[in-house]
C-alpha cells in the first residue's frame, strides 16, 4: 500500500473528468448548487467560530474556566469548517476519494479528532455548569493548573485516540475510491461509543440534571422573595397604623414594583436558561444520531446501509458545528452584547 503522489492525483481527477462528463451532464446543475451550499456552510462555520475564539482571546478580560471551554469548543468547531467540510465537499461532489491515503488518513484522523473534542467540550461545559448551580461557593470560575490541563489533555488523549486506531486498525481497510473507514464491527461500535455515542447521552442527561437544579434554585429564590415581601408589607402597616402619609405609600408602591421587576428578571433568565440547555441537547442529541447509528450498521452489514445515508450524518454533525456558536451568542448576554458591538448590524443580538 503507497501513498498516492500529487502527479497521480492529477490523473486521477483527469480520468474523472473525462469519463463522467457526458453522464453527468444533467446532474451538473444540482452538485453547482450543492456544493455552493457547503461552501456557504463552511464559511458560516469559520466565521461564528472564529468571532468567539476573537471574543475570547482578545475582549474578554476575564480569562475564566467557563471561557477557556468556549474557546476549546469554538477551536475545534472553526477546524471542522477550515478541514473537515472542504475535504468533504471534494470526496461526495467526485464522487470518490481522488487525493490518495495519505491526505485520507489526515482528513479521517482530524475529523473524528476535532468531533469528539467538540463534543466532550460541551460535556464539560454542562457538568460545570451543574457543579456551580449545585455547589455555588466550592466552585469558581478562576484557571488552575488542573483545569489546563484538563483543556489541553483532553485534546491530546483524542487526537492519541483516533490516530493509533485509525492507522494501526483500519488503515488496513483503504479503499483508494473510499474513504469511509468501517473496520471491523466490534472496533467501530467500541469508537462510536468511545467517541461520540456515551458523550452525547451524558450531555444529555446532565443537561436534564441542570435543568433540575435550576427549577430547584428559583422555587427557593421564590420563596425567600415571598418571605422578604411579606416581612415588608408586615412592617409597612404597622408604619402606616402609626403615620399615615403619602410619602409612604409612594414609598410601598415603589418598593412592590422593585419586587415585581426582579421577580420578572428572574423568570426571564430561568425561561433563558432552561431553552438554551434544551436547545442544545436537543439540537446534539438530533444532529449526531444518524451518524452514531449509521456507522456501526455500515460495519456489521455494508449493503445495509447506503454511503447517502453515511454522508448525511456526517453533514448533520457538520451543521450542528456551525450553529453550536449562534445558540451561544443568542443566549448569552455578554457575547450577543460583543456581537452587537462588533457589527451593529442586527437587532436580534441587541441586549
Amino acid at each position: 500500500m503507497h501513498d498516492t503522489t500529487l502527479p497521480e492525483i492529477f490523473v486521477n481527477l483527469s480520468n474523472y473528468k473525462s469519463t463522467n462528463s457526458t453522464a453527468n451532464s444533467n446532474s451538473e446543475p444540482i452538485k453547482i448548487i450543492l456544493i455552493i451550499l457547503k461552501a456557504i456552510l463552511s464559511l458560516l462555520c469559520i466565521f461564528f467560530n472564529g468571532f468567539i475564539i476573537y471574543l475570547v482571546c482578545f475582549k474578554l478580560k476575564h480569562r475564566s474556566y467557563s471561557n477557556f471551554l468556549f474557546l476549546s469548543g469554538a477551536i475545534s468547531d472553526f477546524m471542522i469548517g477550515l478541514l473537515s467540510i472542504p475535504f468533504m465537499t471534494v470526496f461526495t461532489s467526485y464522487g470518490f476519494w481522488p487525493l490518495g491515503e495519505g491526505l485520507c488518513l489526515f482528513w479521517v484522523i482530524n475529523d473524528y479528532s476535532i468531533g469528539t473534542v467538540s463534543i466532550y467540550s460541551l460535556l464539560l461545559m454542562s457538568i460545570h455548569r451543574f457543579r456551580q448551580l449545585k455547589w455555588p461557593l466550592k466552585v469558581n470560575e478562576n484557571m488552575s493548573k488542573e483545569k489546563y490541563a484538563l483543556i489541553f489533555g483532553k485534546w491530546i488523549l483524542i487526537y492519541l485516540f483516533w490516530g493509533l486506531s485509525v492507522i494501526l486498525v483500519t488503515r488496513s481497510n483503504f479503499n483508494p475510491e473510499n474513504c469511509y473507514f468501517t473496520s471491523t464491527f466490534a472496533y467501530v461500535i467500541s469508537a462510536d461509543s468511545v467517541g461520540y455515542f456515551l458523550p452525547v447521552i451524558a450531555v444529555f442527561l446532565t443537561n436534564i440534571f441542570v435543568y433540575l437544579e435550576l427549577r430547584k434554585n428559583f422555587k427557593k429564590r421564590n420563596i425567600k422573595l415571598g418571605a422578604i415581601k411579606k416581612t415588608r408589607v408586615l412592617k409597612e402597616l404597622q408604619t402606616q397604623i402609626n403615620s399615615v402619609s403619602r410619602n409612604l405609600e409612594k414609598f410601598k408602591g415603589s418598593k412592590d414594583n422593585e419586587t415585581t421587576r426582579s421577580r420578572r428578571l428572574d423568570i426571564n433568565k430561568e425561561k433563558k436558561a432552561i431553552l438554551c440547555i434544551w436547545s442544545i441537547s436537543i439540537f446534539l442529541c438530533v444532529l449526531f444520531s444518524v451518524f452514531c447509528i449509521s456507522w456501526p450498521l455500515k460495519a456489521k452489514c455494508s449493503d445495509c446501509v447506503s454511503d447517502v445515508i453515511l454522508e448525511i450524518g456526517y453533514w448533520m454533525s457538520y451543521i450542528y458545528s456551525t450553529f453550536n456558536p449562534v445558540i451561544l451568542l443568542i443566549f448569552n448576554n455578554k457575547y450577543r452584547h460583543e456581537f452587537y458591538k462588533t457589527f451593529c448590524c442586527c437587532r436580534l443580538f441587541r441586549t
